[in-house]
């Protein structure tokens, strides 16, 4: 079976619906966690892998060469850019073939080892990740993400190979410039992110790249089956792809062992095999869980989701009354 490789630092606790809903949908997958102390010996379902174990060599190189263009903060961008190496050194010092990369906020329902466009792949197909082809007003907006990606070991080496290639190359870094000095001259957040190499590694290599935002279907299941870019917007692989529910997410309704939306450029209902909870999103993922066990930590998380503004109203006048009565 496909392993299934997630990279965490510390620990917050919609790991613990991340990691056992992935065992879920894959009970027969090894799961590893490239992680720290913070997250070790938590989940005895996984392979705990120090982060720090690993003789990720090509990082150093990259960091060397790494040029910051970004609005975000430095460590957070080099830290996206290395996780990619790092991901390389484990497939080699495991000799694994072949993994799945999922952020530690996705919620995988699929069997990975099943998925048929990876399965029935061409030869030069090496990696799978999200690729949405909608227009924004951004020219420079390359939306391209990993958080839910398929490699083989020479797919991302190619990729890290890529990384290393584009920072020491001055047409390539002329590339970056432009679309950095975009955001500037326009006063837009963002820049140049690991998203923004596996946007241009797709285009520069696009018979190498599977979309995962492309509904497929099988002679087999012919509902069509996609992985979620953000569960928080309509868009996917297209602008307004799907509808939105009341808590403006994807509208997802539970069918038959399977999350389905309604496809509004198919017109007609699509197997979402993950959702992503980025961002503010997280609050929701305890609501997304198909396991029957942490009754009460979901419990708990559901309390503190619906209370939290009447608590933080409190904090506020307490703050505030404690103010008033010491001046």
């Amino acid at each position: 079976m496909l392993p299934i490789v997630f990279i965490h630092s510390g620990y917050q606790s919609y790991l613990e619906y991340s990691l056992r809903q992935c065992r879920l949908a894959n009970p027969e997958s090894a799961v590893y966690v490239l992680g720290d102390d913070a997250n070790k010996n938590r989940f005895p379902f996984v392979t705990h892998v120090p982060i720090a174990s690993l003789n990720a060599e090509k990082s150093d190189r990259f960091s060397r060469h790494y040029v910051h263009r970004s609005t975000n903060p430095e460590w957070y961008e080099r830290l996206c850019f290395v996780r990619w190496f790092y991901v390389l050194a484990f497939m080699e010092q495991h000799q694994l073939d072949a993994v799945f990369v999922a952020d530690s906020d996705v919620m995988l329902y699929k069997n990975l080892g099943q998925y048929a466009a990876w399965k029935n792949r061409s030869a030069n197909q090496q990696s799978a990740y999200c690729l949405a082809e909608y227009p924004t007003a951004n020219p420079y907006s390359w939306l391209a993400s990993a958080h839910s990606s398929f490699w083989t070991r020479q797919g991302i080496a190619d990729f890290c190979d890529y990384l290393l290639a584009t920072y020491q190359t001055t047409d390539s870094q002329a590339r970056l410039e432009e679309k950095w000095q975009y955001h500037q001259q326009n006063r837009q957040a963002g820049g140049v992110s690991d998203m923004a190499l596996l946007y241009l590694y797709a285009t520069d290599h696009p018979d190498r790249v599977i979309n995962l935002l492309k509904p497929s279907a099988t002679p087999e299941h012919s509902t069509p089956e996609v992985f979620d870019l953000n569960i928080s917007i309509a868009s996917n692989r297209l602008a307004d792809e799907f509808e939105l529910d009341n808590n403006n997410l994807k509208k997802a309704t539970w069918k038959s062992s399977n999350y389905e939306g309604y496809n509004r450029v198919l017109n007609q209902n699509c197997i979402f095999n993950s959702l992503h909870f980025q961002g503010l999103s997280k609050q929701f993922i305890h609501r997304y869980y198909r396991g029957t066990d942490l009754r009460l930590h979901r419990l708990g998380q559901e309390l503190a989701q619906r209370f939290s503004p009447v608590l933080k109203s409190v904090h506020r006048l307490k703050n505030g009354l404690k103010r008033l009565l010491t001046t």
